[in-house]
């Protein structure tokens, strides 16, 4: 029903849009094998999902294809680990039609959709940068940047032509200048700091 319902709105992203429906991760793997599609709108909760785990593994071996997650569970802890599996996107359910194809032709041209009020959202009061975000050098402020809309270590050292290493030194740097302890509150801290 969900997928019926969708058809027509995704079929409206773009000219020529071909639409491969899949019922479970399986089903998924097996019309990606036939064909790596340019984006992949995956359901949380469909049969075979192991949440965020399943994300991450379908976006390292379908890395020319844009993932993005569709989910009735909202939770910035769910919404937080989409983003750090790799995924594009998360749109949530209650979203309105029109704003899912806006999204979904956002994440097309490149970008990420992430409801920053989820990301926001914490359980415990985050600390707060000794000095603010001018310590960071520019760099670190791109990489911090790329975190914030849910690049993988990888996808940055492919992006600013550097190694993985280096990416993970700038984020222990990056970690330790804004006081936080790993990338979900950098993220987080980004997103309410207007990166």
């Amino acid at each position: 029903m969900v997928r019926d319902g969708l058809r027509p709105f995704i079929a409206s992203v773009a000219d020529d849009v071909q639409v491969v429906e899949a019922a479970s991760l399986d089903d998924v793997l097996a019309a990606a094998d036939v064909a790596e599609p340019d984006i992949l709108l995956l359901d949380l909760s469909m049969p075979g999902m192991e949440g965020a785990a399943s994300v991450a593994a379908l976006c390292e071996r379908l890395v020319r294809t844009r993932v993005v997650v569709l989910s009735g569970d909202t939770a910035s802890e769910t919404v937080r680990g989409v983003l750090l599996s790799g995924a594009c996107g998360f749109l949530p359910k209650t979203l309105h039609a029109e704003t899912i194809v806006h999204a979904l032709r956002l994440i097309l041209s490149g970008g990420t959709y992430f409801p920053a009020s989820a990301l926001a959202e914490r359980k415990e009061p985050m600390a707060r940068p000794p000095t603010g975000c001018g310590d960071l050098t520019a760099r670190e402020r791109e990489i911090l940047a790329m975190i914030a809309q849910g690049a993988t270590n990888k996808h940055i050292a492919r992006a600013l032509d550097l190694t993985e290493i280096t990416v993970k030194t700038h984020l222990r740097n990056i970690f330790r200048k804004i006081g936080v302890q790993n990338r979900t509150q950098a993220a987080a801290w980004a997103l309410r700091e207007g990166m």
